[in-house]
């Protein structure tokens, strides 16, 4: 996950999230042993999916450009004025 979200810190953010709502709901026994394992491989795929992301828009967006989007598009007064459509290239998308 780190290798993975390192230069994009909103991604890096929600991947944590999700890892410690996970421990979370474990420690207060909320999940199985076995459901907590199904959530980890479900997000291993995600973070791998996710390693490819920027391969996958139109053009082609390098980690960086890809974290600069998913930045700006955290700022609702950006969304707001540009739309999603401009903000989110074509074919990319942003799963939180």
């Amino acid at each position: 996950m780190r290798r993975v979200t390192r230069h994009n810190l909103v991604r890096q953010r929600s991947f944590s999230d999700r890892l410690l709502e996970l421990m979370r709901k474990y420690t207060n026994q909320q999940l199985t042993t076995a459901e907590i394992i199904a959530e980890l491989v479900a997000m291993a795929r995600a973070v791998s999916a996710d390693a490819n992301r920027g391969n996958t828009s139109t053009p082609a967006l390098s980690p960086d450009e890809l974290a600069f989007y998913d930045a700006v598009a955290q700022n609702e007064s950006a969304v707001a004025e540009m739309g999603t459509g401009v903000l989110v290239p074509r074919h990319a998308t942003l799963v939180m």
